[in-house]
C-alpha cells in the first residue's frame, strides 16, 4: 500500500470517517465529514510519524529501525511491516 492510501485509512480512522468517500469527495463528504477530516489531520500533526514505502531487504530495515533508536533513545518506537 502507498504512502497516499496509507495515509487516506488513517484519516478515515481517526476522523471516524467511512473511507468509500474519498472515491468522489465532492459528492459524497458532508460538511460533518470535512470537520472530521481537519480535525483527524490536526490530531495526526502531533505524531512522530515516519512512513516508507520504498523497497527495503531485510537487512536495511533492521538498520532503519537501529539507526532510529540509537537517534532518539529516550522514546517509545513502534514498528509496523506490511508486506513484507
Amino acid at each position: 500500500m502507498g504512502t497516499k492510501q496509507l495515509l487516506k485509512r488513517m484519516i478515515s480512522t481517526e476522523g471516524r470517517l467511512n473511507a468509500s468517500k474519498w472515491h468522489d469527495i465532492s459528492n459524497r463528504f458532508a460538511t460533518n465529514d470535512y470537520k472530521n477530516v481537519m480535525r483527524a489531520i490536526g490530531e495526526m500533526t502531533t505524531w512522530e510519524l515516519e512512513i516508507s514505502d520504498k523497497k527495503h531487504t531485510i537487512s536495511e530495515i533492521r538498520a532503519g529501525i537501529r539507526k532510529q533508536v540509537h537517534e532518539n533513545p529516550k522514546q517509545n518506537h513502534l514498528v509496523f511491516i506490511d508486506y513484507l
